[in-house]
């Protein structure tokens, strides 16, 4: 077992092809639970599932979430953040993933119980490290928001006042 509690040899959890179609198929779900999500591009959606998708099977056993997927994550977030979605729904989003995720490995691994079984901790250990980086992204983005307002609003009120000439 490696240091992780892993035998050296995991077994390769999805194939790429496995990752392209749950991931439309997760992308569509999301969509249809969560209606914010119809304001995000198709294309932008359906190409950062796959790739937190992939990230995630090919990752996991390794622990905590590298900082290449933390960092993918934030900026995701903040792109959401920037089209007006709650971080409700994206942390919700998280969930119809984590689900779906959950039933392709079960159905696929199904005769290898102690690997589901080590799956459970280090996907919800993922699922709430990645959590944390949308909240940490979309408090961040918040603050950067007010601050833009609060300086536009000062110079409406200048303007308005007559001390700032447009």
């Amino acid at each position: 077992m490696s240091g992780n509690g892993w035998n050296s040899e995991v077994p390769v959890l999805l194939d790429e092809a496995e990752v392209d179609q749950l991931a439309a198929e997760l992308t569509v779900r999301i969509r249809a639970a969560i209606p914010s999500y119809n304001s995000l591009p198709y294309g932008e959606h359906q190409k950062t599932v796959r790739e937190h998708l992939s990230l995630l099977v090919h990752n996991v056993t390794a622990g905590e979430p590298p900082p290449k997927v933390l960092r993918m994550t934030s900026a995701a977030a903040r792109r959401r953040a920037h089209y007006g979605m709650p971080v409700y729904d994206v942390l919700g989003a998280f969930g119809v993933v984590s689900a779906g995720l959950w039933d392709a490995l079960r159905v696929k691994h199904s005769g290898d119980e102690s690997l589901l079984v080590g799956l459970v901790s280090l996907l919800g250990e993922w699922n709430q490290t990645m959590s944390q980086a949308v909240v940490d992204a979309y408090v961040h983005e918040s603050g950067s928001r007010f601050e833009r307002e609060r300086r536009l609003r000062g110079r409406l009120f200048a303007i308005l006042s007559g001390s700032e000439c447009v």
